[in-house]
């Protein structure tokens, strides 16, 4: 991949160009492969004494969990389920108890990589934190966690470019891949246009105009299991016309240390980047099918239209 030029052609992969589809589609199936049969759902009792469904335990971690730990539990009422010890009836208590958890699956090898950030730990978005834990567990426990991601781009149809950011070497997770110029986790007590103002400034030096010009334009979901691990994500989107709002001419600076370089790129390479290789970030591919879907580089009458949508809200449905 190159920097833009300025005499960009409309794309002739906007027409009939199946194998651009099904790695769409590829990339959205890798990201819904959940299989419940591999792992048991654990519970957190609220004020009601009621069990709320919070996450989910890989079966091959329960005996481990069973011989090291009692603060998760086998739940006697609920069959297969586990819960959260009931003894720990305030958000507190289980925050403590979960944190405490987090660091020993770390240093028992359980969590690969450690992070200080908190996380509320939720049954949905809107609804209140039952506890916090911390970012490391999210797969290990199988709880929600909820993201935020900016496309922002120049230009509209064929002319368009969007800015992708190359991850830096150091980093533990998707080291030297493609990423959008703005994106990251949501933390406990923090709001998600909060988020997006604090990750523009933090991985690209973008002011808080430009950033709270950004419109929120939907919700991208999904439930995917690997090595023992589940991730339930829902990640809100935001779309930055960068031409529209006298950012014609900016130009991002990183300040986290987190990314190598930023770069302009045609959307049509951005395309073939995302329908062809591995090089982008797993879930930036789903955010930029989204972003590709939205601004009518698909057909309506394209057959894996329905497909695609229904896919990016973890709702896949079977393709002829």
């Amino acid at each position: 991949m190159g920097q833009v030029q300025q005499d960009m052609t409309t794309p002739t992969a906007f027409g009939d160009f199946s194998e651009i589809i099904d790695g769409f589609l590829d990339h959205i199936q890798r990201h819904n492969n959940f299989d419940a049969s591999q792992f048991v759902p654990w519970s957190i009792l609220d004020a009601a004494n009621h069990p709320q469904p919070v996450g989910w335990l890989h079966c091959q971690h329960l005996p481990w969990l069973a011989a090291n730990q009692q603060l998760l539990q086998p739940n006697p009422t609920a069959g297969d389920g586990w819960q959260l010890d009931p003894a720990l009836n305030t958000p507190a208590a289980r925050s403590d108890a979960l944190n405490q958890l987090a660091i020993q699956l770390h240093q028992h090898g359980l969590i690969a990589h450690w992070y200080e950030e908190q996380v509320a730990v939720l049954t949905d978005w809107g609804q209140p934190p039952l506890a916090t834990a911390s970012r490391s567990s999210i797969g290990f426990l199988g709880i929600k966690a909820f993201g935020v991601h900016l496309n922002a781009y120049h230009g509209h149809g064929g002319q368009m470019q969007l800015w992708m950011a190359r991850r830096a070497s150091h980093l533990a997770n998707f080291p030297n891949q493609y990423d959008h110029l703005v994106a990251g986790g949501v933390a406990a007590g923090d709001s998600i246009l909060g988020t997006l103002i604090k990750e523009a400034q933090e991985e690209a030096g973008m002011p808080m105009p430009l950033s709270q010009a950004a419109q929120p334009v939907g919700v991208i979901q999904y439930h995917l299991m690997r090595d023992g691990y589940s991730r339930q994500d829902t990640v809100f989107v935001y779309d930055l016309a960068m031409d529209r709002h006298g950012a014609t001419n900016f130009v991002p600076v990183n300040e986290d240390g987190h990314v190598a370089s930023f770069a302009r790129y045609p959307v049509d390479e951005v395309m073939q980047l995302v329908a062809k290789t591995d090089k982008v970030k797993s879930n930036v591919n789903l955010v930029l099918i989204d972003f590709f879907l939205r601004h009518g580089m698909i057909a309506a009458d394209n057959p894996a239209f329905v497909a695609l949508h229904a896919g990016l809200k973890g709702r896949l449905q079977p393709m002829d």
